[in-house]
């Protein structure tokens, strides 16, 4: 094979890459209507977190393995069943006083049983290891949930750009942060996306409350706009994409229902940027000691990179 030809073949290989890591849909068919996927149930956040977590702790027991057992506060649990992968809400730190909450949407290939060892395995993308992480780089002080709140992408499709997952998870999120936020009316928010994670919370956007401050994306395919005045938010809105992470040949279309838009990284969507030259690829925005991580972590806290 020439040079030339080799450069072809690794540059396609790549672009596939990027698409199975997060813009291919759960299973469906391409033309199946958008509400073909229900939104999960709405949580009632007005109980005390206390009994929330007793009771979401004993559903969990009664699911069995690899449920069962598992020290932490959880907000939201559903197991996998039928077509849904399942839901988890996990919370680090304290609901009740902070000041300062991060909500994390996680991407393309999680779903309630690999929550906790990681997408193949891999324990550095489990979410519920990247939640500690991140509210131990904050200091404590900022509360961290893990809201794996909707069915994401599954793997290569020929649906591949389709929003439908997105959209039911964003109506799932924007009910979710204002249940948070009418429970914990003393804290501002952070809502911090990884790859489809960032989709979600940019179709959630203009629907949000006022006690959002911050969106955060990284790794992210497209928010489903061109420019951040077209998500319709007054929040901040920042962006990261490693040089590493092949999502950045992920073509910027929104056609018809198909593609996500423009890259919220580049100059032209208008983002404030969050750098990632220490992210090796497209899952490690949230390792501990990359430059991402840290500017993530103080966006989190403070909202803004000081």
């Amino acid at each position: 094979m020439s040079g030339i030809a080799t450069l072809i073949a690794m540059r396609r290989r790549t672009i596939l890459t990027a698409l199975a890591v997060a813009l291919a849909p759960a299973a469906g068919t391409l033309l199946a209507p958008t509400d073909a996927v229900p939104a999960p149930e709405p949580i009632d956040l007005h109980e005390t977190f206390a009994a929330r977590y007793a009771a979401t702790r004993a559903a969990m027991d009664a699911a069995g393995p690899p449920y069962e057992g598992r020290d932490g506060q959880f907000l939201l649990f559903e197991p996998p069943g039928g077509p849904h992968r399942g839901r988890v809400a996990e919370v680090f730190g304290d609901l009740g006083t902070a000041r300062r909450i991060a909500v994390l949407v996680p991407g393309a290939g999680n779903r309630a049983d690999n929550y906790w060892r990681g997408v193949a395995s891999r324990p550095y993308r489990s979410p519920s290891r990247q939640g500690r992480d991140l509210h131990d780089a904050t200091g404590g002080a900022t509360a961290v949930v893990v809201w794996l709140g909707y069915d994401t992408p599954a793997g290569i499709d020929v649906s591949a750009f389709r929003e439908d997952l997105a959209r039911a998870g964003a109506a799932a999120l924007e009910r979710f942060v204002r249940a948070l936020t009418t429970a914990c009316p003393q804290a501002t928010v952070a809502l911090l996306g990884h790859s489809y994670g960032g989709t979600v919370i940019g179709l959630a956007a203009r629907n949000l409350p006022p006690a959002v401050t911050d969106l955060v994306v990284f790794g992210c395919p497209g928010t489903g706009a061109a420019t951040v005045r077209g998500l319709g938010t007054t929040a901040r809105v920042w962006a990261a994409l490693s040089p590493h992470d092949p999502m950045r040949f992920v073509p910027g279309v929104r056609i018809g229902g198909l593609g996500h838009g423009r890259q919220p990284a580049g100059p032209a969507f208008g983002a404030r940027v969050i750098p990632a030259e220490t992210v090796l690829d497209h899952d490690r925005y949230l390792t501990p000691g990359t430059d991402a991580q840290q500017a993530v972590a103080r966006v989190a806290a403070h909202g803004d990179q000081r």
